[in-house]
């Protein structure tokens, strides 16, 4: 199931044909309140952050509507995993496998 709309939750995408999945964070920041009657004083708007790279866990700021219609949902647990992937030696990777939820 793709996204074509911005929502908040766990994603991964692909950069290329069969390349690796890229752990995406995508949620609502709010606006600035007035402190008595909770009123909206400016706009909320939708972040996102992406680890791209394979070799570093790091999240970068990414902008959500440049992801749309490529994002594919996943659980917070395999975003968790997809970002400790990053942190793991090249070399190592292939001998590592997702544990397998009981």
């Amino acid at each position: 199931m793709l996204i074509d709309e911005p929502h908040e939750g766990y994603f991964q995408i692909r950069l290329r044909a069969r390349g690796p999945w890229v752990p995406v964070r995508v949620w609502l920041e709010d606006g600035e309140r007035d402190p008595e009657t909770w009123e909206l004083l400016s706009d909320q708007r939708w972040l996102a952050e992406w680890a791209p790279r394979t070799d570093s866990a790091r999240l970068f700021p990414v902008s959500p509507f440049r992801l749309l219609n490529v994002l594919h949902p996943i659980s917070k647990d395999d975003f968790q995993w997809l970002l400790i992937l990053r942190s793991i030696p090249p070399s190592s990777r292939q001998r590592s496998a997702k544990p397998s939820s009981r």
